[in-house]
């Protein structure tokens, strides 16, 4: 994973779902995946995707803890 999960986020379009998908499955193995993304939702710029993935993992059983 050279890119980071935010430029990737960034690269996105807006609308591809199977991109944003693609972007799900390149990152989600990370053991900071989801501490990640909590962290990248507060950045307006790409808050949209950022949550769109974090709905997503939760949706594929991504656990979240304090």
């Amino acid at each position: 994973m050279n890119t980071t999960l935010r430029q990737r986020i960034i690269d996105w379009d807006g609308k591809s779902k199977d991109e944003i998908e693609k972007i799900y499955l390149e990152y989600s193995s990370s053991p900071q995946f989801a501490s990640t993304l909590i962290g990248l939702c507060s950045d307006e710029s790409i808050n949209v995707g950022a949550t769109w993935l974090l709905k997503h993992g939760l949706e594929q059983g991504l656990s979240i803890s304090n």
